[in-house]
């Protein structure tokens, strides 16, 4: 099927709604190994101020090589230790196989931190087998302390792609490859990726960073978390530009009409035009109150003016000015989980990260702060665990599952803690209770044959069978990965499988169980909104009752016959404004004057109306056919939705960000354009028909 410039542009145009929509807050940076990170990097600054080498020499070393020669630095670093010495004998190395010993020795003597380090200078040489073994050994480390990802690694890779992209693609793509090793949880390498040769490149990385993000999409709860939040904001600045605008026609069309007593009370002998300007001015200034009081005192003063189905969407409008600040609580209830410090997020880096120090602090100081919050003390359970202080760990577990009993992390961990401990009769009670309630949990079954084996049981291996039973795929690959690192002889974290916080658990357990904490102490917005549906069941009620007649705004408002302006019976009577009359007094009520008047007086505020008309229509395309009335408001409202909802993507895509670093996280420029064709479009109509209707108009004025 050949690919046409559309279908470049859709692609384009869906992944960009997918990053924006899902990824905005899934993933946060996190300070696991930053601590061994920085210890190596004060150990790299140590070794070369020993040597007399600065940092420039060391990032230019082939330079320095050249101007010192390798004789002198061989005399520099004699008496060296760590992995520095022989990183760099082998960088300047013109044996292969003399570079192969000392980037090997290099690596056994580098720690956690430095062999991060030394991984991103094989990047920077492109010695990518080497760069492969060191980042291989990063991840064993990671793998070791019980860790599944590591974030803040993967996030610091899409970096250094996202500044090598340019001159080096090759090095930026090996840079995104393993960020999505280190963290597998977003869909940024293959976006990033795609976008080194766009837009070339659209049509091919398009439909596989779509397959990503659907796939983090379905396996990540911050991803589903975060996407609905970014649902419930788009619509939300979509009905927030429609009520808007729908109060704009109507203030524009009505309000001079609504205000016109306040004018007549406060302003009796001045001019009309002063009246009018004055009165409208008074109304609007509501607004600096607050947007909610000001929009509510221009519904009660336009809607007795509106037509049946304009009543219609003012009523609409008005209930969602009701409703509006439990917006309030809606964020709150939908954002609460995505914060870095909330028990959610806290239990998934537990889960998911080997210990850091930073991490155990924050989850302590929830878990004080927060003693009823069971998934508070199940992190606090899990970051003992993995720092080796199991029995403080246990009574952790144990508080989690007296507020929340049978919930199936605790008790899963409730076992490994006792495995940890030597308690495999602990763990053959915890794990067995286990399976009973979860039948099809394979990671409990697959513990349980570890405690099978360490009290010398022959039918280990028979529980291991019923594991892979469950799930193959899943006991395959946690075997052959320990195999691969550890050679069949894993640390003690390892032994066992962890438990993982799937979607599943996170929305049937987690997000219920903190709702409250969710929803905020706020007691504000629900005593607006329950003052503002007292407002609408007012407006309603007068709406009905005594609005609702039309021969009532017959009897009581009347326009001039010659001007067309607003008249009441009580301020005046008969069938003329004071202006009007005072004029026909003066031509003693010539009928050819007054005639010329009328028709004058009609043109002036037809044009009036026709600018009025066009200019909203540039706006808020649909607008402007609201405002000049047509028999049905069904069509005009619902391109007003549609206009608004092309603002209101372009105003998401505009303020768009994410906490994880880039250069150029979302161009607007790539797709914001397509949505603003749709606005040029109108504005070029609606200046079409401007220019058509003044033609016209000369032409009349010519002919007469």
């Amino acid at each position: 099927m050949p690919v046409t410039l559309r279908t470049r542009a859709l692609s384009c145009v869906a992944a960009a709604l997918l990053v924006m929509c899902c990824f905005s807050s899934a993933v946060r940076a996190t300070p696991y190994l930053s601590a061994e990170i920085e210890s190596a990097l004060a150990a790299r600054s140590g070794f070369l101020q020993n040597t007399g080498l600065t940092e420039e020499d060391f990032i230019s070393f082939d330079s320095w090589i050249e101007a010192n020669g390798l004789q002198q630095f061989e005399g520099r670093v004699a008496g060296s230790s760590g992995p520095w010495p022989h990183y760099m004998r082998g960088l300047v190395s013109n044996d292969g196989n003399a570079a192969a010993e000392q980037y090997g020795r290099a690596m056994k003597a580098a720690g956690p931190g430095a062999l991060w380090l030394l991984s991103l200078e094989f990047v920077r040489y492109e010695q990518y087998p080497w760069a492969d073994a060191a980042f291989d050994a990063v991840e064993k480390v990671i793998i070791g302390n019980g860790g599944s990802r590591a974030p803040l690694l993967s996030q610091k890779l899409m970096l250094m792609g996202n500044i090598m992209a340019e001159s080096s693609p090759e090095r930026a793509v090996f840079c995104y490859k393993w960020a999505n090793r280190f963290d597998p949880n977003h869909p940024w390498w293959a976006y990033k990726k795609g976008g080194i040769d766009f837009p070339r490149s659209v049509a091919g990385a398009a439909p596989g960073f779509i397959s990503e993000s659907f796939n983090v999409l379905l396996n990540s709860w911050r991803a589903q978390l975060s996407f609905i939040s970014a649902v419930y904001r788009y619509i939300s600045v979509t009905l927030f530009m429609f009520i808007c605008a729908l109060f704009l026609v109507f203030t524009i069309k009505y309000l001079p009409s609504g205000t016109h007593h306040i004018g007549d009370a406060l302003f009796r002998r001045a001019s009309p035009r002063f009246r009018t300007a004055s009165s409208v001015a008074i109304a609007v200034s509501v607004l600096i109150l607050g947007i909610l009081p000001g929009l509510w005192l221009i519904a009660f003063l336009t809607y007795r003016f509106l037509s049946p189905s304009e009543k219609k969407l003012m009523l609409f409008a008005c209930a969602v000015l009701a409703v509006s600040p439990l917006d309030h609580y809606a964020k709150n209830f939908l954002r609460h989980n995505l914060e870095p410090n909330s028990a959610a997020a806290l239990l998934d880096r537990a889960v998911n990260e080997g210990y850091s120090g930073g991490l155990h602090e924050q989850i302590s100081a929830n878990a004080a702060k927060q003693p009823q919050s069971y998934a508070n003390q199940l992190a606090l359970g899990v970051s003992l665990t993995k720092k080796g202080d199991y029995t403080a760990a246990a009574e952790a577990v144990d508080k989690a599952l007296k507020i929340v009993p049978n919930d199936y992390t605790a008790m899963m961990y409730a076992g490994n803690i006792a495995f940890l401990r030597g308690d495999f009769d602990g763990m053959d009670h915890s794990l067995r209770d286990l399976i009973a309630k979860y039948p099809k949990c394979a990671r409990a079954r697959y513990n349980l044959a570890q405690a099978y084996a360490g009290e010398g049981r022959l039918d280990a291996s028979d529980m291991i069978t019923d594991a892979a039973k469950v799930n193959a795929a899943l006991i395959s690959d946690y075997m052959r990965e320990n195999e691969h690192y550890f050679d069949g002889a894993p640390p003690p974290l390892r032994r066992v499988m962890q438990p993982v916080i799937t979607p599943v658990y996170f929305w049937g357990r987690i997000f219920p169980h903190d709702w409250k904490s969710a929803f905020g102490n706020a007691v504000r917005p629900l005593w607006v909104s329950a003052a503002g549906a007292l407002l609408f069941i007012m407006l309603a009620v007068l709406g009905a009752a005594v609005w609702g007649k039309s021969r009532t705004k017959v009897r009581t408002y009347f326009v001039c016959r010659i001007c067309g302006r607003l008249l009441c019976r009580k301020c005046r009577k008969g069938t003329l404004c004071e202006a009007c009359n005072r004029a026909c007094l003066a031509t003693q009520n010539n009928a050819a004057t007054m005639y010329n008047m009328q028709k004058a007086c009609q043109d002036k505020s037809l044009l009036y109306k026709n600018i009025t008309k066009y200019a909203l229509g540039m706006a808020v395309p649909g607008a402007g056919r609201l405002y000049k009335g047509e028999q049905t408001t069904r069509r005009p409202a619902l391109v007003m939705l549609i206009s608004c909802a092309v603002y209101a993507a372009y105003y998401c895509a505009f303020t768009f960000s994410t906490n994880y670093p880039s250069v150029t996280v979302i161009n607007p420029v790539y797709f914001v354009s397509m949505f603003l064709i749709y606005n040029i479009t109108a504005a070029i109509k609606q200046s079409n028909e401007l220019s058509n209707t003044l033609k016209t108009r000369a032409k009349m004025a010519t002919n007469a």
